[in-house]
């Protein structure tokens, strides 16, 4: 009786499987494996001595971590923008980030999903040169950038 069980559960499991697929092959807009940003990606990616370039020349550096990541430690001078907070900040670095002659967008993720999102947001309002960070903000760090670090307080005893 388990076992009839087990294979009528693998059964439908397989058979749904199966028929997502051949939806999304199937159909012409399909379903999109990837988000937008990183299927169709708007900006383009860089490597840390290509945005060291870009840094001594002016460019704006936005890190989309997280505000408490931020708060820990960043490049300096970097903007905090992450992108679950775009709508609410965007209008007040815009006028900013907008007169940099580039834009370099970094997080620390494992994924460049935060990055990348921010970065086609800015493209899609029309920023011309945005790009987006091959590392992470470990291997800024590591390959010599300015950073801002928290000073952590030693408890007295």
């Amino acid at each position: 009786m388990r076992n009839c069980f087990r294979f009528q559960c693998l059964f439908v499991l397989i058979l749904a499987l199966s028929l997502g697929v051949c939806f999304n092959l199937f159909m012409p807009q399909g379903i999109g494996w990837l988000p937008p940003e990183i299927s169709s990606p708007l900006y383009e990616t860089i490597g840390p001595g290509e945005a060291r370039k870009l840094w001594e020349n002016g460019a704006a550096f936005v890190d989309a971590r997280d505000a408490g990541h931020y708060k820990v430690e960043h490049v300096k001078k970097a903007l905090n923008l992450p992108p679950e907070e775009w709508k609410r900040m965007w209008p007040f670095f815009a006028k900013m980030v907008k007169a940099a002659p580039a834009v370099v967008v970094y997080g620390g993720y494992f994924s460049r999903a935060p990055e990348a999102k921010v970065a086609q947001l800015m493209r899609r309002d029309g920023l011309p040169k945005v790009y987006v960070l091959k590392a992470g903000y470990t291997e800024l760090k590591q390959a010599g950038y300015p950073v801002r670090e928290r000073i952590k307080k030693k408890k007295s005893s």
